[in-house]
């Protein structure tokens, strides 16, 4: 490959590290991001610093639980490296503050419908509105 000029090879490496974020989730990514960068704006804040995430998911603790934290964490890490060049690795606090935040939580585990209860719906709930479910769950 002939490389003509250092725009073109700035470019091409723009393109190549713009594809390091998940193909499939990237829009969830991308918004993340956003929000993070509007919160900055809002406070006026030029700089990341690890104290500006940390203040950053503080905030955000109070209406998230653990694991969306880690999430939006996660998140945050991977676009703030591909934009900004930014290694949040080496902010040694995030993952302390994270782990002291999921210290107790226990997550919800979901209702099991035992075949007892299965049953009771199968022999009891309205055919006319219930068929199509009564349906799948005999099989």
């Amino acid at each position: 490959m002939d490389f003509s000029s250092e725009n073109e090879i700035d470019a091409i490496a723009s393109a190549a590290v713009s594809n390091l974020l998940p193909a499939k989730s990237r829009p969830q990514y991308e918004k993340t991001y956003l929000q993070f960068r509007q919160w900055c704006s809002m406070k006026k804040i030029d700089q990341v610093t690890e104290n500006v995430l940390l203040a950053y998911l503080e905030e955000k603790s109070t209406t998230l639980k653990p694991p969306t934290l880690w999430a939006l964490y996660a998140m945050l890490k991977a676009t703030l490296n591909v934009k900004e060049n930014i290694d949040t690795r080496k902010f040694p606090k995030l993952v302390p503050y994270l782990k002291s935040k999921s210290v107790g939580y226990r997550s919800k585990k979901s209702q099991i419908l035992d075949k007892e209860d299965i049953s009771k719906f199968i022999n009891e709930a309205d055919d006319k509105i219930y068929l199509l479910m009564k349906v799948n769950l005999s099989y």
